[in-house]
């Protein structure tokens, strides 16, 4: 009878959990030899190979890396990846009022030019004419974004009149 001890080799060092914003490169690194990224504990299913693993898309999700160091693979180390909630977006405006995107869990911080408004929402309701900017904030992100708002004067009634002759609608308010 044949028996031999050998000793697995420590997983490779990665992070435990990696967060990501919007437009950020997803590159997940692990240092260690002969490095394969593996999409499940089955380890049937590689994802790369290498140091480096550039994510192909945005969803959280955990993966999994190993190292072989003298034809011994380590257990696996487990990297969880989050990305923010935040989007590319741009203030929308709406009549008497400008919206961000909205989500439960951001926070908002609206300013109007330089002076930040208090108790703020995705929604606010400007009141003068002028630069408005908010920066929205998730858990893992921070996004700003600015617009100049024109507050429009309210029309009171509008009347249309279409004579028999006209090819098209004159509109007179």
């Amino acid at each position: 009878r044949i028996s031999f001890d050998f000793q697995r080799p420590e997983p490779p060092a990665s992070e435990s959990i990696r967060y990501f914003c919007p437009g950020e490169p997803a590159v997940l690194t692990a240092t260690g030899e002969n490095i394969v990224w593996y999409a499940n504990t089955s380890y049937n299913d590689t994802l790369a190979t290498g140091n480096e693993f550039r994510l192909a898309s945005a969803d959280n999700r955990s993966v999994y890396v190993r190292q072989t160091v003298d034809g011994i693979t380590s257990y696996p180390a487990a990297v969880r990846v989050r990305f923010s909630q935040l989007k590319d977006t741009i203030i929308q405006q709406a009549p008497g009022a400008l919206i961000a995107q909205r989500n439960n869990t951001f926070r908002y911080r609206w300013n109007y030019y330089n002076q930040q408004l208090p108790d703020t929402t995705f929604l606010i309701n400007p009141e003068k004419n002028g630069r408005y900017s908010v920066t929205i904030t998730d858990s893992i992100c921070s996004r700003s974004l600015s617009t100049y708002y024109v507050k429009q004067p309210a029309v009171e009634k509008t009347s249309y009149f279409l004579c028999p002759t006209d090819t098209f609608p004159v509109i007179h308010a």
